[in-house]
């Protein structure tokens, strides 16, 4: 049978696999989905638009069937995110004729996790937005608490609950999008009504009276405009034509304020003042989806998969699974663990990882490679750490979709992997000096047949140390038909400056000039203006440390929303170009800086590809120089009695730190290393800072380098830049200085010295239009300045300079000659006389201009 793979294939094979989705792949998700009646039936069947309102409709009694009485939010501002929560819990009773307590702190989590904000309470908005990246859980996965917590994280049985809450299928609907300025039309109230009348709840942001609150008969006032304020949220339960109120009625709410107690508005009310107005209903399973399946599951081309037999395999030990806790595997160096052979067909959905490997930055000497059915090269063959998007060996942050990575190295994703024979999974120890434990589980599901088009998972793994001259960076070269899914890439700095400017570039089925053409490298990983720390659903940098010679930093995007078909064959390159420190000093770059990439796709059939054999551990790592201090014991001089130890506790564990216990201000500690080779060096120091350290000068070969305030709040591990250095082959020392200030006297904790060789810098020895274009840049600023300063233009560059506005650099062009400048009508005018002979004009309206 043929292996060719096309999205149209994809689309028939997923769509089966959608219509025999497994509703009950575990206990606590069986029992939110299944009913004892009929399956996805709404409370009461549906009322045409075309059909008269009811009189009254009262929905408290459904929510008391269902075990859901009020709650009370206390003095929190969690209003909205009471009102979502109930009208999802109330979505899903209907789904299953009883009633699930859902956890309101999860949801206000999930909120503030996709605006990467701390606030208490939230929009209807970005809480739908929340619950439809992560879910929701039970209330006893992650119970309400009096105070707000900023801090607080769910667990990860927390987060899975709140994941397989997807599966239900909710749906939002608009009534009134949220506009502080208007209140209801009578064709939006007549809405709300009706769907009351469907028997689902509506939630209703409005602006509210100001204190004290006024309650006739539990009825709320109407102040004037003047009164209220923005603003309040309520769960709608109910209506009651009334001719003799306001506006012709009443409508009942659910109220987490005012103790919980049930209340009503008027229709007059509720015209005047409610903001937005959403309800949530399940979707029917004959409903018609706006897009297919395949392309509407948070995973993408894998969300769905047929029904099965749920299993895992994991480092539990065996057989004293009951009664033993030692739960992993300890991998000497070479030494590899054999995952038990899945047998198929199957998907492997879940994979959970972690190691001590983590805990000295060592993620990267682990490799994953799985391999399916039987075939020699293995689909996935990547360092563990890179696949999981925490390049360079170190764990960080990831909160992503598919995958995620604890601040202290529990590794998880969530890509589907189908086989149809079996699965073979292996992770070897790659270092040859370190033997480490590795914790695992691996979660499947054991299928009775699998569509023969199937796509296979794919992930592999690049490095170019420094990225080669001439040519742009290969992230991927393929062949065959398939979908690419993602990329991960890590970088450290040759040099100073900016290395980002390099456009990433999709060639698609063999053409030559790319159809998917970016505009730089932030921009292809979704951000702008440089990098920065976050991590989202879809894309994110989880290291960034900055612009600087062997600053380091890891990039990730998934294309799940957003996938890159091929037919016949697919190359994604990106370039690697940047700037100097100073734009001006050189601009767009062909810089020499270290990459590293892992591409993912899916793909039928065996690809070809031309990936090289995965490096060994210390070719893949960039090669910094490593000077444990603790080797330097001995040898260590301090200018007082107080002696160095080895400390083997506290933050950093197993790993040893070379302690000095300093009281005294203006004391010494040196130490020696040693050098092998002359060279220019970006140098790092790993050490530990809290509570208990001190502030220190610190010193290389006796020139003061950096002043180190080795204070902080918590006990943490720091890595330090300390420059970059030419230094000579042979024996050096560095040495830590007390600060004079006795209050900032304290111990110190040091651990190791990097030192990276950079390569020869990138630069343009002949300027050209890259680097006049921040010449005029710099002027624009100052023009703009002086014009908001003095409102008027100057007469000069010479002016500008001479009142601080600018730069002397300024008043020269991008190759150092003399610029010429002059007053023409309302416009100052600057002239090169170099060989591009450029002229510009400003009028000061703005910076950049």
């Amino acid at each position: 049978m043929s292996t060719t793979f096309c999205p149209a294939t994809f689309l028939r094979a997923f769509g089966w696999l959608a219509r025999s989705v497994c509703l009950a792949r575990l206990a606590w998700l069986a029992c939110l989905l299944f009913s004892p009646s009929v399956f996805g039936a709404p409370p009461a069947s549906g009322l045409p638009d075309t059909v008269s309102l009811v009189e009254s409709v009262d929905l408290r009694p459904v929510f008391e069937q269902w075990g859901l009485p009020p709650r009370v939010q206390g003095k929190r501002n969690t209003c909205s995110v009471f009102a979502v929560t109930g009208a999802l819990e109330y979505a899903l009773a209907a789904k299953r004729d009883a009633g699930t307590r859902l956890s309101v702190e999860f949801l206000n989590w999930a909120s503030n996790e996709v605006l990467r904000d701390r606030n208490d309470g939230s929009f209807f908005s970005d809480l739908w937005r929340g619950f439809t990246i992560y879910g929701a859980c039970p209330e006893e996965d992650m119970p309400y608490q009096d105070t707000f917590d900023p801090g607080r994280q769910p667990s990860s049985d927390a987060k899975e609950h709140a994941r397989l809450l997807h599966e239900v299928g909710l749906r939002l609907h608009w009534i009134k999008r949220w506009n502080p300025n208007t209140g209801l039309t009578q064709q939006q109230l007549v809405a709300i009504k009706r769907v009351l009348g469907r028997q689902w709840p509506v939630c209703g942001g409005l602006r509210w009276p100001k204190r004290p609150v006024r309650w006739e008969d539990n009825i709320l006032e109407t102040p004037p405009p003047d009164g209220v304020v923005d603003g309040h949220s309520v769960l709608i339960v109910g209506y009651r034509d009334d001719p003799k109120q306001p506006g012709g009625g009443l409508l009942i709410f659910r109220n987490s304020n005012n103790n919980g107690r049930d209340g009503y508005m008027t229709y007059e009310y509720a015209r005047a003042y409610m903001n937005d107005a959403v309800w949530i209903d399940p979707r029917q399973d004959d409903a018609p989806q706006a897009v297919p399946p395949v392309m509407s599951d948070v995973l993408g081309p894998l969300g769905f998969f047929p029904r099965g037999r749920n299993r895992r395999v994991s480092s539990n030990q065996q057989p004293d699974w009951h009664s033993e806790n030692l739960d992993m595997n300890w991998l000497m160096p070479g030494q590899s663990v054999d995952v038990p052979v899945l047998e198929g067909p199957g998907v492997i959905t879940h994979i959970w990882f972690t190691s001590h490997s983590g805990w000295v930055g060592e993620l990267n000497s682990l490799t994953l490679r799985i391999y399916y059915d039987d075939r020699k090269e293995p689909g996935v063959e990547v360092p563990v750490g890179d696949f999981f998007a925490v390049g360079h060996g170190k764990p960080a942050v990831v909160s992503s979709i598919p995958v995620q990575v604890s601040p202290t190295g529990s590794l998880t994703c969530y890509w589907r992997m189908p086989f149809r024979e079996r699965a073979r999974i292996v992770v070897t120890n790659d270092n040859p000096d370190r033997s480490t434990g590795l914790y695992w589980q691996i979660d499947w599901v054991q299928l009775e047949d699998l569509p023969s088009e199937i796509p296979y998972f794919h992930a592999r793994y690049r490095q170019e140390y420094p990225a080669a001259e001439g040519r742009d960076y290969l992230l991927a070269d393929l062949r065959g038909s398939g979908c690419y899914v993602g990329t991960v890439m890590s970088v450290t700095l040759g040099q100073d400056g900016w290395f980002g400017e390099g456009d990433d570039f999709f060639y698609i089925d063999g053409e030559e000039v790319p159809s998917l053409q970016g505009t730089g490298s932030e921009d292809y990983f979704n951000d702008a203006w440089g990098f920065r720390t976050r991590t989202g659903p879809w894309f994110g940098q989880p290291r960034w440390q900055g612009y600087l010679a062997g600053d380091s930093g890891v990039c990730y995007r998934w294309h799940l929303p957003d996938p890159v078909y091929f037919t016949k064959s697919l190359k994604v390159e990106i370039e690697h170009r940047g700037n100097r420190e100073e734009s001006e000093d050189g601009f767009y770059l062909e810089r020499p800086d270290f990459f590293s990439s892992v591409a993912y796709w899916y793909q039928a059939g065996e690809p070809k590809t031309t990936f090289p054999p995965l490096p060994p551990w210390h070719t893949r790592r960039v090669a910094w120089q490593h000077h444990h201090l603790v080797k330097t014991y001995r040898r260590a001089k301090t200018s007082n009695k107080t002696e160095v130890r080895v400390e083997t506790q506290g933050f950093f564990g197993a790993r040893p730190v070379l302690a000095w216990p300093n009281r005294e201000p203006g004391a010494v500690l040196a130490l020696p290393f040693e050098l092998p080779e002359d060279g220019r060096f970006a140098v790092r120091l790993t050490a530990a800072e809290g509570p208990g350290h001190g502030a220190y000068d610190v010193e290389l070969d006796g020139k003061r380098v950096v002043a180190a305030d080795f204070r902080a709040p918590e006990d943490a591990e720091t890595d330090l830049r300390l420059g970059t250095h030419d230094l000579k082959q042979g024996n050096h020392t560095i040495a830590f200085r007390a600060t004079d200030r006795a209050e900032q006297v304290g111990p110190l904790g040091v651990e190791i010295l990097r030192l990276l060789k950079l390569p020869p810098e990138a630069e343009r020895t002949e300027r050209t239009h890259h680097e006049a274009h921040f010449i005029r840049l710099g002027i624009g600023r100052a023009v703009y300045a002086y014009r908001l300063a003095f409102d008027t233009l100057p007469d000069s560059l010479e002016m500008l300079a001479e009142k601080g506005f600018m730069p002397a650099r300024y008043l020269r062009d991008e190759n150092g000659l003399p610029l010429k400048s002059w007053r023409e009508g309302d416009a100052l005018f600057v002239e090169s006389p170099g060989k591009d002979h450029w002229k510009h004009g400003w009028q000061g309206l703005d910076a950049r201009r």
